[in-house]
């Protein structure tokens, strides 16, 4: 499955989807990136958001910790209305099993 689990809440400035998708929270200027995180939740990516806030402290970075990243229509319009610059995709099944 394609589907990432729910996580564990904010990153200092992150913000989740669900935000984002509402318009709320503040609006960089246009000329800041914009970074997408999916997994930002997990060991790995937590400690990465930390790391570009602190040194890119005018970039927005959305955590993407719920949704389908599978699902074409969603992506799209997390996309189209959040002006994406940067993706960096960490999320994973936290368990594989044997097939």
């Amino acid at each position: 499955g394609c589907r990432m689990r729910p996580g564990a809440g904010l990153l200092r400035g992150a913000r989740r989807m669900s935000d984002a998708a509402r318009g709320s929270g503040a609006t960089p200027a246009a000329s800041h990136k914009r970074l997408l995180v999916t997994g930002g939740a997990g060991f790995i990516a937590s400690h990465v958001i930390i790391s570009l806030l602190e040194r890119y402290p005018d970039y927005l970075i959305i955590n993407l910790d719920k949704g389908d990243i599978c699902d074409e229509y969603f992506m799209k319009q997390l996309f189209g209305t959040e002006n994406i610059h940067i993706v960096l995709h960490f999320a994973a099944q936290t368990h594989v099993g044997i097939q």
